[in-house]
């Protein structure tokens, strides 16, 4: 069985601790005793006391029973769930979480416990409970009792891909609180929020990594929360061909810098190694090497990869945007005017023909060092002060040497539109030394579909119904370097399409026709019977909402070479 007690060590299990008086928790290193808190429903500083279990304002002389922490162990700050306080947190902090008291935990620990467990802020809910404190294996892999019963890998839930990155994003986004309601809601990406957290330092809000992921060159996601298991709402073949957040992630293992855990310990493909080796030899790589630098001995990639394109940038920890701006006009946040006068999201710029692309500014990326913006007095690890300008002078090019992108082509004579399907042949080019096998296809059809293949292959699809379609043809070396290009197509049913008439015994029946589970068209015909027509052969599915009473009731079509008819 693999050995995972480095979960043991990890924020997942170590976001939600009960206490037990007598008994004290530690930071991650086990030797500093967590001694401190701020109290989650007013903010304020407070003591802990272990031996009794209990928590002391520093403003009064109140002591209130210690239930919970949370934080302190990924960031800094620990917070107390005490006797008369609050704590919202517990859809995230816990496994098997109930929007109500169905849950055994906290009252099987705590019969009386005194605490606010509202979790959506004047939201429909009212309380909370769960089952396990903190996010432990059930919470990922499912009901475990069987598994127990008989460990095997087909027994679980193994998410990956865009499976992978749906249940990450379940806690890792950012949400805000409606000002007007109370009530908590979900930011859909790819916006990314900011907010002040004094002083004018403007960061990105909350646990931003899912939304900055999104909008990163892994996903270059147009959709909403609800589209992140939808291929079609990404421009990058990361999330099917190298896994969503599990690709890279192996979230068994601790980041914490205390016990010295490295990127290279918890990332299952180190960066410029497993996928980006084109960057990973810091040979070609125009910046010094040594000790102070993001390089440092050269003996572990992934981690002087993240230094550069992952830097802090949020409570959530390294930022997961990656593409870094050389352009010095570029900032990723707002300035403190512009947050005064209201934006209240990340500054964007294209990357590529994705639009509402944010980036990794200077300052962040080399300012981190070189002091940039922030004046000669911001500079760290002995390095050189550099302004931002200069800064953009010198990594323009940082991999220039190493790699450059492909060519996105296709041949205009091979684009063939027949009637409702479309045809076409890849002519890309990789600018490399490398192959052009080296290079991954992907074709958004514009209408939900998407086909991959090699270079130079030859593509076809046929559409559902006629329209104007705008097809995405992207060209990768890798997931790295990317070009891409749109192919407008008009597509129309022709002589030889073809119906479904679909009918029953009730008049007014709304009629539902889909492919693929994309929406049609609909029809609520004042007789017993609709007609679909101008359909190419395909696969659809017929769904009849006759009344409340007896339901919707949905039949599989398969058009072929003649029209079809299908009766409820």
């Amino acid at each position: 069985m693999p050995d995972k007690s480095a979960y043991l060590k990890t924020g997942h299990k170590n976001v939600l601790r009960k206490v037990t008086p007598g008994t004290a928790f530690y930071r991650p290193d086990g030797i500093t005793p967590v001694t401190e808190a701020l109290d989650g429903l007013t903010g304020e500083r407070g003591t802990i006391d272990w031996s009794a279990g209990t928590f002391t304002f520093d403003s009064a002389p109140v002591t209130d029973t210690l239930y919970y922490i949370w934080g302190g162990w990924i960031g800094s700050v620990t917070y107390a769930a005490r006797e008369g306080g609050s704590y919202s947190c517990a859809r995230c902090h816990t496994t098997g979480f109930a929007i109500d008291n169905s849950a055994p935990e906290p009252l099987f620990s705590f019969p009386s416990i005194n605490l606010n467990l509202d979790p959506d802020a004047g939201g429909p809910a009212t309380t909370s409970s769960w089952t396990l404190d903190g996010v432990q294996c059930e919470r990922c892999h499912g009901q475990g009792s069987t598994h127990a019963a008989g460990p095997s890998i087909n027994n679980i839930i193994l998410p990956s891909a865009l499976a992978s990155t749906d249940l990450c994003m379940s806690c890792h986004r950012q949400e805000h609180q409606d000002p007007n309601t109370g009530v908590i809601s979900v930011n859909n990406p790819p916006q990314i929020e900011v907010s002040n957290s004094g002083n004018f330092a403007i960061t990105f809000y909350g646990y931003s990594t899912g939304q900055e992921f999104l909008n990163s060159p892994h996903a270059r996601f147009t959709g909403t929360s609800g589209d992140i298991l939808n291929a079609a709402k990404y421009q990058s073949n990361f999330q099917s061909s190298y896994g969503g957040c599990s690709g890279c992630h192996d979230v068994h293992e601790s980041t914490v810098p205390e016990i010295n855990a490295l990127a290279s310990t918890s990332m299952k493909n180190a960066c410029g190694i497993n996928c980006h080796s084109n960057m990973g030899n810091f040979g070609l790589i125009k910046h010094p090497t040594g000790p102070g630098t993001p390089i440092g001995a050269g003996s572990d990639v992934t981690d002087a990869c993240a230094i550069c394109h992952m830097p802090v940038a949020s409570q959530g920890g390294a930022a997961h945007l990656f593409r870094i701006s050389t352009d010095p006009n570029y900032s990723t946040f707002p300035t403190p005017a512009q947050y005064g006068a209201g934006q209240r999201t990340a500054n964007t710029s294209p990357d590529g023909i994705y639009t509402t692309a944010v980036w990794v500014d200077l300052d962040l990326a080399c300012g981190q060092c070189h002091g940039g913006s922030a004046g000669p007095g911001a500079t760290t690890n002995g390095a050189m002060y550099l302004d931002k300008n200069y800064l953009a002078a010198v990594a323009t090019g940082m991999h220039a040497s190493q790699d450059l992108p492909p060519t996105v082509s296709h041949s205009a004579q091979t684009v063939t539109v027949n009637g409702l399907s479309v045809s076409f042949t890849d002519n890309s080019a990789e600018n490399n030394s490398k192959s052009a096998t080296d290079l991954v296809v992907e074709v958004n059809w514009d209408d939900g579909s998407v086909s991959f293949g090699p270079s130079g292959s030859a593509f076809s699809h046929t559409y559902a119904s006629g329209g104007v379609f705008n097809i995405l043809h992207t060209v990768s070396e890798g997931g790295n370097q990317f070009a891409s290009e749109f192919i407008p197509v008009t597509v129309s049913a022709t002589a030889g399409s073809y119906s479904i008439t679909a009918s029953s015994a009730f008049t007014g029946v709304l009629y539902v026709l889909k492919h693929n589970g994309l929406l049609i068209q609909t029809q609520t015909p004042a007789g017993t019977s609709a007609i679909f027509s101008g359909l190419a052969p395909n696969t659809y599915t017929v769904t009849a909402y006759k009344n409340k009473a007896i339901g919707p009731t949905t039949q599989s079509v398969i058009v072929t070479n003649a029209d079809q008819a299908v009766a409820f």
